[in-house]
């Protein structure tokens, strides 16, 4: 009889280990977050608000995101990357490229307001598994911007999060070009062990130079007063936005220093190839009435020594 018990207890004691095995083996992962991008309210950079899939199929969890991308959140301080003057027409699916036709007022917001747009458009419709890349028409035609058309674009069109999000509080080392010591060049310094403390590569960069130079042999081509607004890099270009003072601080070296410092430093890194400064997401301007900030600026090694 006493065997009889022990057994029974045994056989209960394998079938519970087998149930908590079996329980084990069939826990699902849990599924990645899912969020929505919207533009911060200054218009200066896009954030995250946290979202999940409610609409079962594709053209249904597109409908999801594209209405949530035209919603105000209040709570997290940011307005819809799409405006109100701009309307989706259509979209369509072909070989996991979603397309989304636009209405001709999207030629009417700024430069700054479309680059925030197309991110946070592209960033949230690039976690759908089902694209691969998402292409803007506007009115059936593609988009055109400075005159080239706007190929399809994913994630990795962006070189970096347009808040800078993701970068983390980890080092990196620097090239960045100061003045020389009698204002006449650029020089080329290295910085090491630099804190990222959040900031994207290029918005670090930025800031650096507004900081200024640890050598003395060197002098800051930046005032340590200039504002900026947003660094941000889309399809190979990185837009600095400056506050308005930019145009008004006046630097102690020459404009095309001032402006090729900032270029230059930016360019040394992968994967960006041009530089588009812009006040207050305007371009149609000149730095102190000598260097037009209309077009997308080149590295300039011809003023380094």
């Amino acid at each position: 009889m006493r065997k009889r018990i022990i057994c029974i207890i045994n056989f209960i004691l394998i079938c519970s280990m087998a149930g908590v095995l079996y329980g084990c083996k069939e826990e699902t992962p849990k599924e990645p977050d899912l969020c929505f991008y919207c533009v911060n309210a200054d218009f200066h950079g896009i954030s995250t608000v946290p979202t999940e899939l409610k609409a079962d199929g594709p053209n249904a969890q597109i409908e999801q995101f594209l209405n949530q991308l035209q919603q105000n959140d209040p709570k997290e301080g940011c307005v819809s990357a799409i405006p109100d003057s701009v309307k989706i027409n259509s979209y369509s699916i072909t070989e996991k490229i979603l397309t989304i036709d636009f209405s001709d007022a999207y030629y009417q917001i700024s430069s700054q307001q479309e680059r925030l747009l197309r991110g946070a458009v592209v960033l949230t419709m690039d976690q759908l598994e089902f694209i691969d890349s998402i292409a803007f028409t506007v009115e059936a035609q593609p988009l055109i911007i400075d005159g080239k058309i706007v190929e399809a674009m994913n994630h990795n069109n962006f070189a970096s999060d347009m808040n800078g999000a993701d970068s983390g509080f980890s080092k990196t080392d620097l090239v960045l070009y100061y003045a020389n010591s009698d204002g006449t060049t650029l020089k080329e310094c290295k910085k090491k062990d630099v804190l990222l403390d959040g900031m994207s590569m290029e918005e670090l960069i930025v800031h650096e130079l507004i900081k200024g130079p640890e050598q003395s042999d060197t002098l800051a081509t930046l005032s340590d007063e200039v504002k900026v607004n947003s660094v941000q890099t889309v399809d190979n270009i990185c837009y600095v936005d400056f506050g308005e003072n930019f145009l008004t601080e006046q630097s102690i070296v020459p404009n095309r220093l001032v402006i090729y410092s900032i270029v230059n430093s930016i360019l040394e890194l992968p994967d960006i190839n041009q530089v588009q400064i812009t006040v207050d997401g305007e371009n149609n301007l000149s730095y102190h009435g000598d260097i037009s900030l209309a077009k997308p600026f080149i590295r300039n090694l011809d003023l380094v020594k």
